[in-house]
């Protein structure tokens, strides 16, 4: 299982903590700087538990291995959230811009050639 979240982080990031990001936008919640080490959180889970009732999305972690902690308010605004329709407005607040230069003359398509408000002539 590590050897699989390396790769990931080596190609796009740190996947997991950008996770947490785009969830903790969507509960408008904040994100704890960094995992508790679970030796931690045996002896001091009540601080982490203060922490996720203070609306901190908490993270512990045992090794490689990442874990998230949230409360039962927090779960049912994730389901709530990911349950709701879509304006059109959250769409396009969706959308990137692109990350370079778009060549656009490739998107181009030729003018008609004929007559845009004229029939075809279907009897010939």
């Amino acid at each position: 299982m590590s050897t699989v979240v390396k790769s990931r982080e080596r190609i796009g990031g740190d996947v997991f903590a950008k996770a947490l990001e785009e969830l903790a936008g969507k509960l408008g919640l904040l994100v704890s700087d960094s995992p508790m080490p679970i030796s931690k959180f045996k002896s001091d889970y009540s601080g982490l538990l203060r922490g996720a009732m203070a609306g901190q999305l908490q993270q512990i972690s045992r090794g490689n291995e990442r874990y998230l902690v949230l409360t039962e308010e927090q779960v049912i605004a994730m389901v709530g959230s990911s349950s709701k329709r879509r304006t059109l407005a959250d769409t396009l607040a969706s959308v990137q811009a692109p990350s370079g230069h778009l060549d656009t003359s490739s998107a181009m398509m030729p003018g008609s050639k004929h007559d845009p408000y004229s029939l075809p002539n279907l009897g010939a």
